[in-house]
């Protein structure tokens, strides 16, 4: 309403203004042009402010709408993503191995662990790195994984993924909207009780790179 009433207050002084020349019988010529001129950039005052104003209201209906698409999308992405879930299902073996590398201050080179889909959508190109025949990590292809599918859990030992000094069980796989995802569970060494700590479940959708893992 603000600009309406700029442009009426111009109006008004126009006409009041040509009013009071006719009445003095004064040169009217010079008078007017300026008057206009005022009009003018009254008008021109009240155009401009008024787009201004359009264009930034059109700015943010175009930024809550792309929040609004962003967030529709992230929607259909929760609905069909899969998780990963790394427990562990330690082996003789492998409570001795940890046990001998607990006294050492060191954690295991790998945990047998089992491998099954909690999420809502299939998981497809499963895989994570066991040791190889040399002592190296390989890459290990399980394939796709269904939902809730027992019959498509998998039992393995997993190498540990080491950053930085700690420890990682981690697998890696796709959704169907071709995203790579990664699972992971930290696993540290348990200063109170002298053994071993496998942490909660985290997942992350991340660009994995071709050549971070070959096969």
């Amino acid at each position: 309403m603000k600009k309406e009433r700029i442009l009426a207050v111009a109006v008004i002084i126009m006409i009041l203004a040509v009013a009071v020349i006719g009445f003095c019988n004064v040169d009217k010529a010079p008078i007017l042009n300026l008057v206009l001129l005022a009009g003018l950039i009254a008008v021109t005052t009240v155009y401009t402010y008024s787009t201004t104003q359009i264009a930034e209201a059109t700015k943010k209906q175009a930024g809550a709408g792309m929040k609004m698409a962003e967030e529709v999308k992230e929607q259909k992405y929760d609905a069909v993503r899969p998780i990963i879930d790394i427990e562990e299902s330690l082996t003789d073996e492998d409570k001795r191995e940890i046990l001998s590398n607990v006294r050492k201050g060191k954690l295991p080179q790998q945990l047998t662990c089992t491998l099954r889909n909690i999420g809502p959508g299939p998981a497809i190109d499963v895989y994570s790195l066991t040791e190889g025949a040399k002592g190296e990590s390989q890459r290990y292809d399980i394939g796709s994984m269904a939902t809730n599918d027992k019959e498509r859990e998998i039992t393995r030992r997993l190498s540990l993924e080491r950053n930085g000094g700690r420890g990682f069980l981690v697998a890696y796989y796709k959704d169907v909207y071709d995203r790579d995802i990664e699972s992971r569970r930290e696993v540290s060494i348990a200063q109170v009780s002298g053994g071993w700590e496998i942490g909660p479940l985290k997942t992350e959708v991340r660009k994995i790179a071709k050549e971070e893992h070959t096969k």
